[in-house]
């Protein structure tokens, strides 16, 4: 069974509020005001089942059906409110070499959420995390209510590293074009996948880039989203120091774009707009984002490789945004975790073993 443990000044279960259920073991882990829940899902999930089922390209059809097999047709898990993501993400490296992905999450502070332990039997063993703003409303408040609906959170992974290093993160981004057009993948005979599921997907069953950007390639994805005007992108990272954004093209079929490192450059970076013009315009699109400015100076000083990546995730964060900021350490299996922005804090750290 996967170890996770909490690295704080107390033991990691004593008094904290924990609930059980038949699917998942909720644990409270967040000290003072922290609104931080473990998800610790030991039951085998059902993604055989939805893919079988063809999959889901809206994420309204994923609640019908999350609320028929777990809720009795309740209406616990919802379509949520519409926002923006305004994330950040980049590989680096440790002065020793270790690979390492961080992230900061920027949808509002204070927002609940939850790192999601999922051990099911189905496929590789991942870390993630997730938010209840992603698929239910209104928020629940009670230890009770969060247990319930903690039942799917391993569905809606935001961003997270499986057993084998692979590390995935989702950003927003504006379209470009005065007529946007949705991600809505139509190739025939794909399993339809919103990007939520599509992490799940990844985290279960890729252990590589290259391997990740295959599946990607055989199946249909689809904004979780379609409200705010924004389109997603993605960026993967593997243990061997490999990384890509994948972005959707404006064609018939919405092919993929990857974009990878520039050259001679040990680092990727994504932030909140498209990687899709010219290499001329590069220092002009890196002058106009100042978060990844920041992180591409910081970065290029040593060609990728950083002391602290916190440091840099907090010089990244946006005040009253940054709902959390994280570090993947892929040879470890360790996460570092910080909600908030409450940087002048130890991290919260977890081994995935």
């Amino acid at each position: 069974m996967a170890n996770l443990t909490c690295l704080l000044s107390f033991p990691v279960f004593s008094s904290c509020v924990t609930q059980w259920t038949d699917y998942v073991i909720m644990t409270k882990i967040g000290q003072n005001n922290e609104q931080i829940w473990l998800a610790n899902i030991h039951h085998d999930d059902y993604m055989n089942e939805i893919i079988a089922l063809g999959g889901f390209s809206r994420d309204h059809y994923f609640a019908d059906w999350a609320n028929k097999k777990y809720f009795n047709n309740n209406k616990v898990v919802a379509v949520p409110q519409d926002f923006n993501e305004a994330c950040i993400s980049f590989n680096y490296q440790s002065p020793t070499g270790v690979p390492m992905y961080a992230r900061n999450f920027d949808i509002g502070a204070n927002v609940p959420a939850i790192v999601v332990l999922n051990q099911s039997k189905i496929g590789y063993r991942y870390i993630a995390n997730t938010t209840y703003t992603f698929f239910t409303d209104p928020i629940p408040t009670t230890a009770g209510e969060i247990a319930n609906v903690a039942k799917i959170s391993g569905y809606v992974p935001l961003d997270g590293m499986n057993e084998k290093g692979l590390c995935v993160s989702m950003n927003n981004y504006q379209f470009s074009s005065s007529a946007p057009k949705y991600l809505n993948q139509n190739y025939p005979n794909r399993v339809d996948m919103t990007i939520t599921i599509l992490f799940k997907y990844l985290l279960q069953n890729a252990s590589t880039v290259n391997e990740a950007i295959g599946l990607i390639n055989q199946v249909n994805v689809h904004d979780n989203l379609q409200l705010s005007g924004n389109n997603n992108h993605i960026q993967i990272a593997d243990r061997n120091h490999n990384s890509v954004i994948v972005e959707f093209n404006d064609d018939e079929q919405q092919s993929i774009r990857l974009i990878h490192p520039r050259a001679n450059e040990k680092f990727l970076i994504n932030e909140n707009f498209t990687y899709d013009f010219p290499e001329a315009q590069w220092s002009t699109v890196k002058n106009n984002n100042p978060r990844y400015a920041t992180a591409y100076n910081a970065l290029s000083t040593n060609n990728g490789v950083l002391d602290n990546g916190m440091n840099l995730l907090a010089q990244c964060k946006q005040n009253n945004y940054t709902t959390w900021s994280v570090i993947y350490n892929m040879k470890e299996l360790s996460v570092d975790y910080i909600w908030n922005s409450q940087f002048n804090q130890a991290p919260h750290r977890f081994y995935l073993q």
